[in-house]
């Protein structure tokens, strides 16, 4: 089965790819969504309610700095982590926080993130609920993710695969073939995968 190079190794920050990268991209997520329904200038306030796992074992995993920073609209693939502190700061020494990047918003990490030690939802032990309030205290948006991770690669993967499915003996022929290497052959592989994604992660890389 074919797989890009980034369903197995992730960009992002750690420590843990389940309690820090997906809770810092479901609030990146969560926050392009206001954008998206045009319903960022109605936010006053945003509260973020972890459960289970998440919040069992949240801050030794920062999993309350990610979704600030995913709040924040950083991303943990694209995100400069020398730039993390600063950021935290930020929103620490101000008490204030740039929701998406564009709407400054009041917001206490002691107040707006709230911790439930005791109680699981039962679709997933990983959760988490993110709402948006108004200045009335109204619900905006309201969004609860479960153990949010990249997209499902099967559903990324395209039939202009440069060489899908090969076995060992058929991926030498080809690069008999073709005179490529396999390192070449793996680089056309994942530029041909959705909108050139992987092949500008690639290129950034080297």
């Amino acid at each position: 089965m074919a797989h890009s190079i980034f369903d197995l190794f992730k960009l992002g920050i750690g420590p843990s790819s389940s309690h820090t990268v997906g809770p810092m991209l479901a609030a990146n997520r969560f926050a392009k969504e206001l954008v998206n329904q045009d319903l960022l200038q109605e936010v006053d306030k945003v509260r973020v309610e972890l459960f289970g796992s998440l919040a069992l074992t949240g801050r030794g995993h920062a999993t309350d700095n990610a979704c600030v920073l995913g709040l924040m609209a950083e991303s943990p693939g694209c995100l400069d982590a020398d730039k993390i502190p600063g950021l935290l700061a930020l929103v620490k020494d101000t008490g204030e926080l740039p929701l998406s990047g564009k709407r400054w918003i009041d917001f206490s990490s002691e107040e707006d993130l709230i911790f439930h030690y005791d109680t699981s939802l039962p679709e997933h032990p990983n959760a988490m609920t993110i709402k948006a309030l108004n200045a009335e205290g109204g619900l905006v948006l309201s969004r609860t993710y479960f153990s949010v991770g990249e997209d499902d690669p099967q559903q990324r993967l395209s039939s202009t695969l440069a060489t899908p499915n090969l076995s060992d003996r058929e991926l030498l022929s080809h690069c008999e073939q073709t005179g490529l290497t396999h390192a070449e052959l793996a680089f056309a592989n994942e530029a041909a995968l959705g909108d050139k994604q992987s092949e500008n992660k690639l290129l950034s890389q080297n």
